[in-house]
């Protein structure tokens, strides 16, 4: 009697699913007992079903919830993935040299992505402790605030009662018509975002005085004129206090981040095998000549 073997894609297929469905279970197991960590997805994490015993997650679904049925399509792929992975573990996939080694460099990324995450997190937790005082924000301003700097606008607005009366109007106007000051009223100076907050949404398109746009907005729309553009005038403290504040809490978050590194480095038992890095260097593609340091390395 002759042994059917699967074709040499639906192996590799298999394989491939062996690698990420172990590298998945096993971020998962280790991550699941890491104290105030939230689930990979970001929301609550729920148990939508079990296969043999061993639960599926909600966030295992990875998202696939698109369409009518897209919960119970994923949920599916979920499924057939985590079947396909005990087979090729009961087949003894898992623990051939190939698939290992796969296995091992996934988990090395993944390794890799949470240092990434958690010392992203500190510089976070150092930027929120860090204290500014109101005399350090007044004295960042005053070093500052001329980046902060725009141009100022003034502008008339007249308010009709459809994009098509306004239209009409800025027509009948022509390129030498201005808009009737005792029918409308007059905005600024203010730069391009405050009136941006004003739902000015076209505001972006007036760049010399004279010209006109027509701005819909629900039931109403709105005919704009631009008068005047002042010369760049830095905003007011309060206006750029927010943005102040991140820059100092991040300025100090950063010395402070650099400080922590040194001690850190300080009391740690570092060993470098400056052999084997000599080596590993020469073998990355385009790397030729002798080992020199990097720019700044002690």
């Amino acid at each position: 009697m002759k042994r059917r073997f699967p074709d040499a894609g639906r192996f590799a297929a298999i394989t491939a699913l062996a690698v990420a469905l172990a590298c998945g279970r096993d971020a998962e197991r280790a991550g699941a007992g890491a104290p105030g960590s939230p689930p990979p997805g970001g929301g609550a994490e729920r148990t939508v079903a079990r296969v043999d015993g061993e639960p599926i997650a909600s966030n295992d679904l990875r998202g696939g919830f698109g369409g009518p049925n897209g919960g119970r399509a994923a949920l599916e792929n979920a499924i057939a993935r985590r079947l396909y992975a005990q087979e090729a573990r009961r087949r003894g996939l898992d623990v051939t040299s190939d698939v290992r080694a796969q296995i091992e460099g996934v988990r090395r990324e993944a390794a890799l992505r949470e240092e990434v995450v958690l010392e992203n997190a500190l510089q976070s937790a150092l930027a929120q402790q860090a204290a500014v005082s109101e005399e350090e924000l007044r004295e960042q301003y005053e070093k500052t605030k001329n980046r902060y700097s725009e141009p100022r606008l003034r502008i008339r607005r007249a308010v009709f009662p459809s994009a098509e009366a306004a239209r009409a109007e800025d027509e009948r106007l022509g390129p030498d018509g201005h808009l009737d000051p005792a029918a409308s009223e007059e905005i600024g100076p203010a730069s391009r975002e405050e009136l941006m907050k004003l739902q000015l949404f076209g505001i972006m398109r007036l760049q010399q005085p004279g010209q006109r746009i027509v701005v819909e907005r629900g039931r109403d729309s709105a005919l704009l004129e631009l008068i005047e553009v002042l010369p760049p005038a830095p905003p007011p403290f309060e206006q750029v206090r927010a943005r102040l504040e991140e820059e100092l809490r991040a300025q100090k978050a950063g010395r402070a981040f650099a400080a922590l590194g040194q001690e850190l480095r300080a009391k740690a038992h570092i060993e470098v095998d400056e052999a084997a890095l000599k080596e590993e260097q020469m073998s990355q593609p385009g790397v030729s000549g002798p080992l020199r340091p990097s720019r700044g390395a002690p």
